[in-house]
């Protein structure tokens, strides 16, 4: 696609054809059949609406490459195209159509990205009311020696095998362009474009390349399956991700049209990779397109960040503390099923396993190896807390401890800072007992005494005591790094699925209820154990643990996901 534009540009030829905003509406083109003084090919551009039912076709190619530019004349205005466009009209032109032709390079100012915005929209209907989809492979194709109603002869196969390995067949947009036609026509030798079915039939005859795929053979496997659930937005997006485009944010915008379940879909060019991923998400996860189970759900948004460029877009590594945008008082109220706003709609409900409670907050590494006393302090917390199992927690100091000692930076964890946007939930809650003030239930040892030390270093993570009895009585994660604004009571959780991030948890009593708890997520942590692994540890079963629901937005569920595994990663934005 053209270079963006912040705003408007009704550059010559479209400032004598503006298409108006609040109007379905479209530019088609015709071809003049002789050519200019100069040699220049020549079209006209007539402004449409679909309310006028007007006959068009539309076309179907391949940009190619833009480096090298033809200029033909549109409504008395040079105009550049691609070469593989040039040879596209030129045939036209030779071979004129009766009607005329919807062209995307030159029907839509590409200059304007609020206008190709809008048209992007409208795309699948452009060519689903198209009389007729003309596919131009390309000149050496259009020229080609083709005799469908012949036998093959001896430079058929090599002919036919150039055809269904064209890279025109990789194309993302072609998904869309020829899932939605009407009526195709193909491109193929001197004479009259072939109809699909019989380019298909002519294109497989003797070889059964139909039976292993590739080329036409997918794109007529789509058109003749199209009602047989193969149109979903999911498994449009896990079936084609090898599509190609140039715009990455194309391998969604470019099967969004096609897809059975993707109306409403916010489309726009100006948006940033991160946010084209965070609306698929959203989007998905309002309208319940999303994986069931929590790991095919992970799995799943790692794709469509695959698809957008994966390290192209942002990584946020260390703890992150979250900032919410607006709103920030989202409720899902899990006992009712209310919704209070789409924001809340579209937070995707995940499976957590509960591994510790914050029960006392520590100073940050940073001050921990700077101070003895403090180092002192500390270790006495630790063992006071995890008196029945000081064996295995100061093996989780210990391991922190050397970690930064031997580090050149003590900071074991940097500080991420990522917007995102408060989901509120309620959750029954069969562990109330680790947090204070209920009073039908004990409150956990240590809590009301819990240290919580005030911390000279904001910008840094902190130390914290984990507890969380299991039914065995034990506490098999006890130290956790948290972000510094992090709370006693906080609950340390892990996603099942995730790779080694934790999702932080706050709570607070619902007033309507001794039973619920109001929760929100607040951040993420790394727990000791995550700096110890040598190996991969994480899908291993918490011994009696408690497992439970949280809801997040798609930023949060981004931050948690593509975050550095270990806590060793550097961020993108430290919180200052």
């Amino acid at each position: 696609m053209a270079s963006e534009s912040e705003s408007p540009m009704l550059t010559a030829p479209y400032a004598g054809r503006p298409l108006d905003a609040d109007t379905d509406s479209i530019r088609l083109v015709t071809i003049e059949p002789e050519l200019n003084q100069d040699g220049l090919l020549t079209c006209r551009l007539n402004t449409t609406t679909f309310a006028r039912r007007p006959a068009y076709e539309a076309l179907s190619y391949r940009w190619g490459d833009e480096s090298t530019a033809r200029k033909i004349v549109v409504d008395d205005v040079e105009f550049n195209v691609t070469e593989n466009l040039w040879g596209a009209l030129h045939h036209m032109r030779i071979k004129p159509r009766r009607v005329p032709i919807w062209i995307d390079a030159i029907s839509i100012n590409q200059r304007d990205i609020s206008e190709k915005s809008r048209q992007l929209r409208i795309m699948p209907h452009i060519y689903t009311r198209a009389s007729t989809v003309l596919v131009w492979l390309g000149a050496e194709h259009a020229a080609a020696d083709v005799d469908v109603d012949a036998d093959d002869h001896p430079g058929s196969g090599a002919l036919k095998n150039a055809i269904v390995t064209d890279t025109y067949w990789n194309r993302v947009w072609i998904l869309q362009e020829i899932g939605k036609a009407r009526k195709i026509h193909v491109c193929i030798g001197g004479g009259e474009a072939l109809d699909w079915d019989r380019f298909i039939g002519w294109v497989d005859r003797d070889s059964r390349r139909s039976t292993n795929g590739g080329g036409p053979f997918n794109l007529d496997h789509l058109r003749r399956n199209k009602y047989g659930g193969s149109c979903s937005l999911r498994r449009l997006l896990e079936n084609h991700a090898g599509a190609r485009c140039k715009d990455p944010r194309d391998k969604v915008y470019g099967l969004v049209g096609l897809s059975s379940d993707g109306r409403g879909f916010p489309m726009d060019y100006r948006k940033s990779l991160l946010d084209v991923w965070v609306d698929t998400v959203n989007f998905m996860s309002r309208n319940g397109l999303l994986p069931e189970s929590c790991p095919e759900r992970v799995a799943f948004c790692k794709l469509v960040r695959d698809l957008l460029g994966g390290g192209e877009l942002r990584t946020v590594g260390g703890v992150v503390q979250f900032h919410n945008g607006e709103p920030d008082h989202s409720l899902v109220n899990a006992d009712d099923g209310g919704e209070s706003d789409e924001m809340a709609r579209s937070a995707m409900s995940l499976r957590a396993d509960v591994l510790g409670v914050i029960t006392s907050l520590g100073p940050s590494a940073t001050e921990l190896v700077s101070s003895l006393e403090l180092t002192d302090r500390w270790e006495a917390e630790l063992q006071r807390l995890h008196r029945r199992e000081l064996d295995t927690a100061y093996e989780e100091h210990d391991s922190l401890m050397r970690r930064m000692l031997e580090s050149p930076d003590p900071k074991p964890a940097d500080l991420a800072s990522f917007a995102n946007h408060r989901i509120d939930f309620i959750d029954l809650c069969s562990h109330l007992g680790y947090y204070p003030g209920d009073e039908d239930r004990p409150t956990p040892t240590g809590l009301p005494e819990s240290w919580n030390y005030t911390t000279t270093t904001p910008e840094e993570p902190r130390l914290a005591v984990l507890r969380f009895s299991t039914l065995n009585g034990t506490t098999p994660y006890k130290l956790a790094l948290v972000p510094p604004r992090a709370q006693p009571g906080d609950m340390v959780c892990r996603i099942q699925g995730s790779p080694m991030k934790r999702v932080v948890v706050r709570h607070e009593r619902c007033a309507t209820s001794r039973v619920n708890t109001r929760m929100h997520v607040f951040g993420t942590a790394v727990l000791a154990r995550d700096v110890m692994a040598q190996t991969e540890w994480d899908e291993e079963a918490v011994p009696g643990g408690h497992e439970m629901s949280v809801l997040m937005d798609a930023r949060t569920f981004y931050a948690l996901v593509f975050g550095g595994g270990g806590g060793m990663a550097q961020p993108d934005d430290a919180v200052g």
